[in-house]
């Protein structure tokens, strides 16, 4: 294993010595929708549908805005890496516009004192 991994290491090697970072396959470009297609009642029930056999609990601004991400992605790329999909979204997420981010908040404060009950379908 070890050799195999040294090998790995000397192939992967530029021509400067220094290894090369790993590309970022998500565009920089892409944005999200604002204000998104989604309300209380709508994140609900994307809850409900997602784990219909117990209720869980509401997610936090940050959580909603990444939900929404990884929807918006799935549409605009075939792979996703999810550590990679992370910290892409992390990113987006630290340089948003004060009244985005405001906007998840309330958001998430609206969807847990909204009465949260699973329906079966």
């Amino acid at each position: 294993y070890q050799r195999s991994y040294a090998k790995y290491i000397l192939t992967h090697i530029n021509k400067s010595g220094i290894m090369p970072k790993v590309k970022n396959s998500l565009k920089s470009d892409l944005k999200l929708k604002y204000p998104p297609d989604l309300s209380v009642d709508g994140l609900l029930e994307k809850l409900r549908k997602n784990n219909p056999s117990k209720p869980g609990k509401i997610p936090n601004c940050f959580l909603i805005y990444r939900i929404l991400w990884v929807e918006y992605l799935k549409t605009e790329c075939t792979k996703l890496n999810l550590a990679e999909v992370s910290g892409f979204v992390s990113n987006k997420w630290k340089n948003e516009k004060p009244e985005v981010r405001e906007f998840y908040k309330r958001l998430s404060t609206q969807a847990v004192s909204t009465p949260f009950e699973i329906t079966s379908f």
